[in-house]
């Protein structure tokens, strides 16, 4: 008789296997790709849906790129100096500035002796 491959075993819920990983960590992966994804075809499409459609002027869409890769340059700076001037780079980049103020201000109120330090990333303000 001819030699027939034997079915290789289900290696999925082994260590070190790739489907060992959460569902959710799947899911925001995938999101997250096909995020970049559309945002790198609608960056690669919009200068020629300005001089096909619009009837736009090549120099004017450099100026159009222009403005937004200096617009975005200069809020880098921006965000960098208030993250080095706060010293909490993680509760701004998940809370926003606004959000972190609010919560500074709870945990000032609730919490002045830092009882609860479970979260250090807001402390408190004395």
């Amino acid at each position: 008789m001819g030699s027939l491959a034997k079915p290789q075993p289900d290696r999925s819920g082994e260590r070190g296997s790739p489907f060992v990983l959460p569902r959710n960590v799947w899911v925001v992966t995938i999101t997250s790709f096909l995020t970049d994804v559309s945002s790198e075809m609608v960056f690669n499409l919009l200068p020629i849906f300005l001089f096909n459609v619009l009837g736009a002027r090549t120099g004017l869409i450099g100026v159009i790129e222009g403005v937004a890769e200096t617009t975005a340059s200069l809020l880098k700076m921006v965000s960098g100096t208030v993250s080095d001037r706060l010293q909490k780079r993680k509760a701004l980049a998940v809370y926003g500035r606004a959000k972190l103020d609010r919560l500074m201000d709870v945990k000032r109120r609730y919490d002045p002796t830092n009882l609860f330090r479970i979260n250090h990333n807001i402390p408190p303000i004395a």
